[in-house]
């Protein structure tokens, strides 16, 4: 093996090296966005085997004017409270705004800003809990893996970054 190919071999990697951090990027804003956008499908349903509403609770909702047996939406702000970030190790942005964080990592984060998602999500002594973050995840999780695995494949296969494997539904 002469010089010439292993420089051509190292110029190669140094090429996939940097395009794979942006399909990394694109397979975990995919993932994110999917998980979120379950999430919030599945507030005020049954979906997911969550413990039916108390009667007391569905009592107090009909007073209200809401339906009564439609956990976890009332007014629809828990529901539209779920976001989701990709940090690159550097600098990431939020699903709901064009600000830029600062922070180290390859990490998706998908969860909620309303304080009242805590007690909902994982549940009081009172309160059981229902996390739709939690079960659209485990939900998805294998359609995940299975769309970022073949879409992986195909730009390690030389299907390049714009290869139609690559398109994570956007």
């Amino acid at each position: 093996m002469s010089n010439h190919s292993l420089l051509s071999l190292a110029a190669t990697f140094g090429t996939m090296a940097a395009h794979v951090h942006h399909i990394e990027e694109e397979m975990l804003e995919y993932a994110c966005e999917m998980i979120a956008d379950e999430s919030r499908r599945v507030i005020g349903t049954y979906t997911f085997p969550w413990p039916q509403l108390a009667a007391s609770t569905q009592t107090q909702r009909i007073q209200l004017g809401f339906p009564a047996n439609e956990p976890l939406l009332r007014t629809g702000h828990l529901r539209d409270s779920i976001e989701w970030v990709v940090d690159m190790g550097g600098s990431f942005r939020a699903s709901n705004t064009t600000d830029t964080f600062s922070q180290r990592g390859h990490h998706g984060y998908v969860g909620s800003n309303d304080p009242i998602a805590v007690y909902q999500f994982l549940g009081t002594p009172s309160i059981p809990a229902r996390d739709p973050i939690l079960d659209a995840t485990m939900h998805l999780m294998p359609q995940i893996v299975h769309h970022v695995g073949q879409g992986f494949h195909a730009w390690l296969a030389g299907g390049g970054r714009t290869s139609t494997e690559l398109s994570f539904g956007w």
